[in-house]
């Protein structure tokens, strides 16, 4: 259901209790994916209203600090970041590997289709330089087809002769065809598009053609997705699928069955480490250990990594004195390895008073720390796993004068706050980062956070909104 707020301001409820529900409309802020539309403004769900509305990253205007917004139309997709190790790989399968005609192809969406690196890899087999093949967009827009010739012992291929043209930020599936032997004494590449999911293509440019037959050099390497070798010529963009057919017609379109489809839409969850393809084999997702990482886009999600964030400036219905108890949400999903006692969202800097949700060194828990700027405590949440669903709520008790942070509806330890004062502070709330002092980034997929003051969330709460946010990011 979709309940209506103030300001023609919506708060799509699809899978929770009313209880949950309910619960979200009453906290003064409240950001959640579901509900935002891709712009500089997280608009706030809460009662706060827009005083409490999020700006992405450091200005009104798009920036380096901005998150990597992933949207959510249906079809799910991998989002993969452009940083050394985010790909998706499987092993060698011999019949692609080996000389012979070929066409291959990606169905992705690119933010940029002129990308500012000079090679960025959709699909490949070549993890050394002495065998394989690989196609790759240029930093000109141009399409690119190369191999490892056995019988020269050299690197061939031709690009194509004109730019892909394709509007930034459109889905597009492209191609690439080799025949080794056009019986003219040589071979030749074709580039090609589809606008109907490869159930008809048309050529990009003229034929590319070489004088001599091509020999391609046998690899034992990986087939990768979005990388050579794990860290070189790095893709940004969507991928929704790919594939390699080892026949082509004459005109070099591609025929008979595949030899692989990797098809992302089959992904039922933000949590999955590998799929299968359409094909059979085994599809493993790569993540990095540091910065952004790829993202399997079930549930659409805000990525942040490295010095990304989101700011809500400060407000008297954020203020928390010494007698106000405070319940904090976030949703998040976090792989290894997170950054030591990076914040997830706070309203402290790196001292004064204040409070922040931050990482337990780097274990997968979180830690509640309020401070008066003399005193402090923490409230330890258990422990999650890499890559799951975590809902977390951590508490502020000034009636029992206790701190502790829940995860799924379970409890962590319990720590005395009577000697911590107030927290009151002029700085804004971050997420991803500690406020003001700019310090303290971290990387994990974000889907929702709330404040509530002068509310208590209790534990059964906690497993209410734990399943109202399992129902809707899995």
């Amino acid at each position: 259901m979709t309940l209506l707020l103030p300001g023609d301001r919506r708060l799509i409820v699809d899978d929770g209790a009313a209880d949950a529900a309910s619960l979200l409309a009453s906290a003064a802020l409240y950001l959640d994916v579901a509900n935002y539309d891709g712009t500089q403004t997280f608009k706030n769900l809460g009662t706060g209203g827009s005083a409490l509305d999020g700006r992405i990253g450091s200005g009104t205007g798009s920036d380096s600090n901005d998150p990597a917004w992933n949207a959510f139309a249906g079809t799910p997709y991998v989002y993969l970041p452009g940083l050394a190790n985010n790909s998706m790989s499987l092993s060698t399968i011999a019949s692609i590997a080996a000389s012979g005609d070929k066409f291959v192809w990606a169905d992705v969406e690119l933010p940029d289709w002129t990308p500012a690196a000079s090679a960025s890899r959709f699909i490949g087999i070549r993890g050394s330089s002495t065998a394989g093949w690989e196609f790759v967009i240029r930093s000109t827009g141009n399409l690119e087809f190369q191999f490892r010739d056995s019988g020269t012992a050299s690197w061939r291929g031709f690009q194509s002769d004109v730019t892909v043209g394709f509007t930034d930020g459109t889905r597009n599936r492209i191609g690439a065809s080799i025949d080794v032997d056009n019986g003219a004494g040589g071979y030749t590449v074709r580039f090609w598009k589809s606008t109907d999911l490869g159930v008809t293509w048309t050529q990009i440019g003229t034929d590319r053609t070489a004088a001599t037959v091509a020999t391609i050099a046998n690899s034992t390497d990986n087939i990768e997705i979005g990388v050579r070798a794990s860290s070189n010529d790095p893709l940004v963009g969507k991928v929704y699928a790919a594939g390699v057919f080892n026949a082509i017609t004459a005109d070099g379109k591609p025929s008979g069955s595949a030899a692989l489809t990797v098809d992302c839409s089959v992904l039922t969850s933000g949590s999955a480490t590998s799929f299968t393809a359409t094909t059979g084999q085994t599809v493993t997702i790569n993540r990095a250990t540091s910065g952004r990482k790829t993202v399997a886009v079930v549930p659409p999600s805000l990525l942040l990594g490295t010095d990304d964030y989101i700011e809500v400036s400060d407000n008297a219905a954020l203020d928390v004195d010494a007698s106000t108890s405070l319940s904090v949400l976030m949703v998040m999903r976090r792989w290894a390895t997170p950054v030591s006692n990076s914040v997830l969202i706070g309203k402290r800097s790196s001292s004064g008073s204040g409070w922040v949700l931050r990482g337990d060194g780097t274990n997968h828990a979180l830690v509640m720390v309020p401070s008066d700027g003399t005193n402090n405590a923490t409230g330890l949440s258990p422990s999650s796993s890499a890559g799951a669903l975590a809902v977390y709520v951590a508490v502020l008790n000034r009636s029992t004068q206790t701190v502790y942070t829940i995860l799924n509806g379970v409890s962590g330890s319990t720590s005395p706050i009577s000697a911590v004062g107030s927290l009151d502070n002029s700085n804004p709330v971050n997420i991803g980062r500690r406020p003001t002092a700019g310090t303290d980034y971290s990387d994990f997929e974000f889907y929702a956070a709330a404040i509530w003051k002068n509310r208590v969330i209790s534990p059964a709460e906690a497993v209410a909104l734990t399943n109202h946010f399992r129902g809707r990011y899995r």
